[in-house]
This record gives C-alpha cells, sequence and structure tokens, in this order.
C-alpha cells in the first residue's frame, strides 16, 4: 500500500521540470528582447545624430552668410537679398508682426522662403574647371546639402514706438503711413530652418534698421543710391517694379531714394 501511494505522488510530478524549462525560456527571451530593444534605441539615436549635426552646421553657416548679405558694406551692390528687403519691406503687401494686433499676426506678416540649390551655377563652375584642366576634378557638388531648407522673414516695429505710442494708435499704423523716423530701429527677423532625415534644426538671426540720408558730397554714397536705383527699375531685381503714365517708378518713391539703409546685426538664437 505504501509503495502505490510513492507511485501515486511520483506520477503527479511529471511535466513540471517542462513547466520550469518553459519559464527559463520566456524569461530569457525577456531578457534578449529588451537587450535587443536598447540596442536599437542606441543605434537610431546614433543614426539621428550625424543628420541632427548637418543641420545644425548647415543653419549656422547659412546664418552667417545672411549676416555678410545684409550688413556688409557693399551689400547694397552685391545682394539680392538685400535688395529684395530695400524693395519690399514697409510696403502695404507686407505688414509688421505684432501677434496682439488683429492682421499683424504670423499668416499676415511672415513671409517663407525655400531655398534651392543652383543647379546650373554648380554645372557652370565644373565646366569652367574642365575647359582650363581636362583632368580636374569637379569642385562644386551637393554632398552635404540638407533635404531642405526654408527662412521664415517678418519684421517688427520698433521698441521706441511700443514706449511712446498706445495700442491702438499702434494697430491703426500701416506699412505706408509710417514716418521716416517711425522705420528708424525697425526690426527684422530671418529663421533659418534645414531639415535632413527627419531631423531639423532653426537659428533666428535679428537684425535693426538704421536710416539715414545720403550724402551727396559723399562719392561711396552717391555711387550706391545711383546703382540702388538703377536695380529698382529691373524686373529682375524689383519684382513689385511698375511705372505710372509720366513715367516714374515706384513702389520705391522720391523720399525713399533719398534714404541709406543700414543693416545692423543684433543677436542670433
Amino acid at each position: 500500500m505504501k509503495n502505490k501511494k510513492t507511485k501515486i505522488l511520483y506520477g503527479n510530478n511529471k511535466g513540471s521540470a517542462l513547466m520550469v524549462a518553459i519559464i527559463i525560456i520566456a524569461i530569457l527571451m525577456i531578457f534578449i528582447f529588451s537587450l535587443v530593444l536598447v540596442s536599437y534605441t542606441l543605434y537610431s539615436s546614433q543614426n539621428k545624430k550625424i543628420p541632427a549635426r548637418r543641420c545644425a552646421e548647415a543653419a549656422n553657416t547659412l546664418s552667417q552668410a545672411l549676416d555678410t548679405e545684409l550688413t556688409d558694406s557693399e551689400a547694397c551692390q552685391n545682394s539680392d537679398l538685400w535688395r529684395y528687403l530695400r524693395f519690399h519691406i514697409f510696403r502695404d503687401d507686407w505688414t509688421f508682426y505684432d501677434p496682439a494686433i488683429d492682421g499683424h499676426n504670423k499668416d499676415n506678416a511672415f513671409k517663407y522662403y525655400e531655398m534651392k540649390v543652383n543647379t546650373n551655377y554648380i554645372k557652370q563652375f565644373n565646366d569652367s574647371l574642365k575647359a582650363e584642366d581636362p583632368s580636374a576634378d569637379s569642385k562644386a557638388n551637393l554632398d552635404g546639402y540638407p533635404g531642405k531648407v526654408e527662412l521664415c522673414i517678418y519684421w517688427m516695429l520698433s521698441e521706441d514706438i511700443y514706449e511712446n505710442m498706445s495700442k491702438d494708435d499702434i494697430a491703426a499704423l500701416t506699412p505706408k503711413t509710417l514716418t521716416d523716423e517711425q522705420k528708424k530701429d525697425s526690426r527684422l527677423f530671418i529663421e533659418i530652418t534645414c531639415e535632413t532625415a527627419g531631423q531639423s534644426y532653426t537659428v533666428v538671426n535679428e537684425y535693426s534698421l538704421t536710416m539715414r540720408e545720403y550724402l551727396t558730397s559723399d562719392t561711396t554714397d552717391k555711387n550706391e543710391q545711383n546703382k540702388l536705383f538703377k536695380s529698382a527699375k529691373s524686373y529682375s531685381k524689383n519684382p513689385l517694379y511698375n511705372t505710372d503714365s509720366s513715367g516714374a517708378f515706384y513702389p520705391v518713391t522720391e523720399d525713399d531714394q533719398k534714404m541709406k539703409w543700414i543693416w545692423k546685426f543684433e543677436s542670433r538664437s
């Protein structure tokens, strides 16, 4: 009888080793999957660092290039961006930015521009190298160029205006009604955003505007003024160019022709 009970007890233990083995295997599988998940996370983060760094370098490099475009002493003669701003800011189709005033929010004040590579220039540059030396390698290429480069440009009134005028008076202002004194120290903002492989980086440049009359006795001022308003009459350089019946061109008025613009770099963030 005793042997029979012992046999029954042993029989009840059948399969217990299999259950222990299954539990151990499950624990090991969970541990393995955890290691795979950690490895993938590390691998993914490392892959993101490269495009993120590329975006940051591209945005900061472009930020410095724009500084030269706007603040160089010969920007009026050499910079299409400088001339574009000169002919477009303070026009009724581009209002100042103030999120607290209806009609001056992002939808009204922000202008977006997507920068694209000038492949024709690169081809011409490489062709000129080949012409000089057929064995020369191409020096210009698109290596490292971000997938997308976007500029957001907007301008704001000077801080002095907000200190000296009421909110209602400011709300009544339009670009066209601003006096030269009110235009002075206006602030320009350029947001540079570079995107690559799902990563993006943004740099914001801020500039302030100094205005004074051109000095007719100054040769440099006189030459700059002549070149500037020669460009104003060119549709390719001034998209808003038009003429009235008298042959006078606008939107650049006679008062505009007297004023010299100087952009001063204020900050980068």
